[in-house]
C-alpha cells in the first residue's frame, strides 16, 4: 500500500494524544469516520482542506497550520493570509494587472479594429 511521505498524520496522532482523545471521540468532534483519521495518521492519503477544518476545530488547533503541514500551502502564504493587509494588497494587484490589460478608451480602441481612425 502507498504510504504518503508527509507529517500530517502523525501530527494529527500526536494532537489527538494530547488531548487525551480516542479515534471514537475524535469522529464525535469532528464528524469524520474513525477508520478515514486512522487512515490519516498512518500516512496512507492527503486529507481535503475541508477534513482538515473540522479536524482543526476538533483538535483545537490552527487550520492553517495543518494546511502547511498537508502541502497546500508554503509558510509564507500562512504569514501572507493572515497578515491584515493580504486581502486589500492582492486585491490592488489584481485589479492592476486587470487595469493594464483594458485599453484606455474603448470606442478608440474599438475604431482601431474596425478600421477606422
Amino acid at each position: 500500500m502507498f504510504i504518503l511521505k508527509n507529517d500530517i498524520g502523525e501530527y494529527i496522532k500526536s494532537l489527538k494524544k494530547s488531548l487525551g482523545l480516542t479515534l471514537m471521540q475524535l469522529e464525535k468532534k469532528s464528524n469524520v469516520s474513525n477508520s478515514y483519521i486512522s487512515q490519516l495518521e498512518n500516512g496512507h492519503f492527503k486529507p481535503s482542506p475541508d477534513v482538515l477544518n473540522r479536524l482543526s476545530k476538533a483538535l483545537q488547533t490552527d487550520f492553517f497550520d495543518l494546511m502547511v503541514r498537508a502541502g497546500y500551502m508554503s509558510v509564507q502564504s500562512k504569514e501572507d493570509s493572515l497578515n491584515k493587509n493580504f486581502v486589500p494588497n492582492m486585491i490592488n494587484q489584481l485589479l492592476k494587472l486587470v487595469f493594464e490589460d483594458l485599453p484606455n478608451n474603448p470606442k478608440e480602441e474599438e475604431s482601431k479594429t474596425n478600421g477606422q481612425h
